[in-house]
């Protein structure tokens, strides 16, 4: 099954637990992370206000997103600005590099900022990322071991398939809650064996 192309706004990004399982599932090509500069810029601009102690870090690691994913970036969307109907302007650049990068989902926590008829118009969906990152990894065969690669990129604190669905519920995410929450043992013994692997 080939990936499917998923648009991020800049509110998902914000999530780091959303935002790494996301480039998790891009890695193991369930998605194709679309993304654009402003949108990289609006999420870095947003976390820098809330940790401002941490600038030099976010700078570094948004630089880093962009050179891994330098071939996924959607240029040339400017000219559709303004034309589709957001209610709010500074909607409109989400949308028109969904619409440009021909992503089949816009994955927002936001999703009655955007016309409701963005479907039957662009063939976009437009929804939470829980919704749809939660169908994806259902019907993956690869599930448990995904999670698990997900989980250990996090060092600290002590990280299980528990506390990576706390984590979740804390972004909004309560179907992916659920979803490790129902798979913690499996997912947790391939976190195991991951990390003896990395200790070997």
């Amino acid at each position: 099954m080939s990936a499917v192309k998923v648009f991020v706004d800049a509110d998902v990004l914000h999530k780091l637990y959303l935002r790494k399982l996301i480039f998790t599932l891009h890695d193991y090509e369930v998605v194709k992370v679309l993304w654009t500069k402003e949108v990289f810029d609006e999420s870095l601009r947003s976390l820098t206000r809330r940790f401002p102690d941490k600038q030099v870090g976010l700078y570094r690691m948004f630089q880093n997103y962009r050179t891994h994913f330098f071939d996924t970036e959607v240029t040339k969307f400017q000219h559709l600005i303004g034309q589709l109907g957001c209610e709010d302007p500074n909607d409109e650049h989400v949308l028109a590099g969904a619409i440009v990068g021909r992503a089949s989902h816009l994955l927002t926590f936001n999703s009655s900022d955007f016309p409701a008829n963005t479907k039957e118009v662009h063939g976009l969906v437009i929804g939470s990322p829980d919704d749809m990152l939660a169908q994806l990894l259902m019907l993956n065969q690869n599930t448990d071991e995904i999670l698990a690669h997900w989980l250990s990129l996090f060092r600290e604190p002590l990280v299980s398939a528990a506390s990576g669905a706390n984590a979740m519920a804390k972004s909004g995410c309560p179907q992916l809650a659920t979803l490790l929450m129902q798979r913690a043992a499996y997912v947790d013994l391939k976190l195991k064996q991951l990390k003896g692997q990395n200790l070997q």
